[in-house]
């Protein structure tokens, strides 16, 4: 069994080892992590805002121009999330019209990557037999829709067309 000194000792132990730790944790942000704005109990940083007006800023702008359309899309932003802050506040996040919208966009989205995955998949393969452009994009339509059919017939799929009525 430890002594009576076993416990602070070890306690200063523990200290000196975490004691980077806590002043990695409590020291200033850095790079992306940097904060631009705290909008109520939101915090953006600039990896939010680059991700957020990625493709926005256009090229070729002076740096006084670029400096204007950034402040100015902080701003848009800045709009942004106070509204969608109201919007929550008012429950519209919990409404059902509003979570069938989300699940129809999430559907749509989910297509959209697969049928891209897919399509180029099938390009890489059809690429190496056929150069010209129109016939590989028949050929790519095609056999999605080959691959499309073939899911439908290893899917177990019972129609109840009574209730189609």
């Amino acid at each position: 069994m430890a002594g009576p000194k076993a416990v602070p000792v070890a306690i200063i132990l523990l200290s000196i080892f975490l004691s980077p730790v806590f002043v990695m944790a409590g020291g200033p942000a850095r790079g992306d992590d940097k904060v631009l704005a705290r909008i109520n109990n939101y915090t953006l940083t600039i990896a939010d805002f680059e991700s957020e007006t990625k493709g926005k800023l256009p090229g070729g702008l002076s740096a006084a121009d670029l400096e204007k359309a950034k402040e100015s899309l902080l701003d848009d932003l800045i709009t942004k999330k106070l509204l969608i802050q109201e919007a929550q506040k008012q429950n519209f996040d919990k409404d059902k019209a509003f979570i069938k919208e989300i699940e129809k966009y999430w559907e749509q989205a989910l297509l959209k990557l697969l049928y891209k995955k897919r399509s180029q998949e099938l390009l890489r393969e059809i690429s190496k037999d056929e150069s010209d452009p129109e016939v590989r994009d028949r050929r790519v339509r095609e056999a999605l829709n080959a691959w499309i059919e073939d899911l439908k017939n290893s899917a177990n799929i019972k129609k109840y067309k009574e209730n189609l009525k």
